[in-house]
Parts: structure tokens; sequence; C-alpha cells
């Protein structure tokens, strides 16, 4: 993306962090990604993404938020589990749609990758930065809706579309209400 600023907030007080990027941007600047990376940027991610007018996204800085925790990165991610659910309900909460999950350190690992991305997007991540070209790919192949996601998608929205708002229906065997007929649009929007 052209013009973007990341504003790390690790090396600013939130009061100070706003007023800097305010007066640096003006009221019509770059888009801003604010990277968390830290415990307490975790604890004010919400005031970040409401404060600053421009920011377009949350960013997990998964690797300095490891090692300021303590916590040794497994295979399965659980060591930030919390601060990955905390950081989609903060940006959900501000509006802004899932957030951009830390990268895989595991340059040449392919299946860490794809684990890695499968279970971001579960939580509720709307994408995953890439350290290395090669990384690409994979990322791309996760984020990106399969057919059968769209053809689900389609199946719930044109069956809703004929139920004509009489309540709950039912498509392929489940029950389908109005967020599940929200999330098929915003997948289908994708």
């Amino acid at each position: 993306m052209d013009n973007l600023i990341a504003a790390n907030i690790r090396q600013r007080p939130i009061r100070s962090l706003v007023s800097v990027v305010g007066v640096a941007l003006g009221p019509s600047g770059p888009p801003v990604i604010a990277l968390i990376e830290t415990a307490r940027g975790l604890r004010r991610a919400h005031e970040v993404a409401t404060r600053i007018p421009r920011v377009l996204a949350l960013m997990l800085g998964n690797v300095d938020l490891a090692v300021e925790l303590g916590a040794t990165p497994g295979p399965d991610g659980r060591e930030l589990l919390f601060a990955r659910s905390a950081l989609v309900v903060d940006s959900i909460a501000a509006g802004l749609g899932g957030p951009i999950d830390g990268p895989c350190t595991a340059i040449d690992d392919d299946d860490a990758l794809r684990t890695e991305a499968v279970a971001a997007k579960a939580l509720g991540f709307a994408a995953k930065v890439c350290i290395h070209p090669r990384q690409l790919a994979i990322v791309h192949d996760v984020f990106t809706p399969t057919d059968e996601e769209l053809a689900w998608a389609r199946r719930v929205v044109d069956a809703a579309g004929a139920a004509k708002g009489r309540g709950a229906i039912a498509v392929d065997g489940q029950m389908v209400d109005a967020p599940v007929v929200a999330r098929a649009r915003r997948l289908l929007a994708s």
C-alpha cells in the first residue's frame, strides 16, 4: 500500500503517539497500521484504534510480544492465543475489521506457515504479514475464500432471500439465522 505509515506504539505513550501521528499527518494523511507488540500496547489497542483517525488496521507484533511476555513460541501458537483473540475483539469493536497477524519466522517451513495462517484466519484475522516473498502464495491461498466457501455463501444468501425474513432456516443441514447470513454476505464481498 502506498503512503502507509506503521505506528509502533512501544516507543511512545498513547497520548504522545496520537499527538505525533496527528501532527505529522494532518487531517488527511495516509492510513496507519498500528503495530501492537507489547503488553501495554495490547491493553490499549482499542484506544489506539479509535483515537487515531486514520488507523486502517491493528497488526500483531507476535515476535516482540512473545519475548516481552517470556513466552516460548510453539507450533500451535497457543502462547499468544489470548493476545490474538484480544486483538481481534479490539479491532472489530473499533470498527476496523479483522487485524493483521504477525509473521511466521520459519521462512523455509511451508507447513508451519500454513498452520499459523489457518489458525489466525479461524480466530478472525483478515491477513498475515509475510517476511519473505516465498510466503506470499501460502498466505494468499489461506486468506482467499475457496470455491466451496463461496458456493456455501451463495446457498445461504439465496436461501435467506427465498425465506423472505421468516426466521431461521436450514442450509446443508445447519441452522442459518441473521448472523450466519451476514457472514455469508461478508464472504461474498471479500
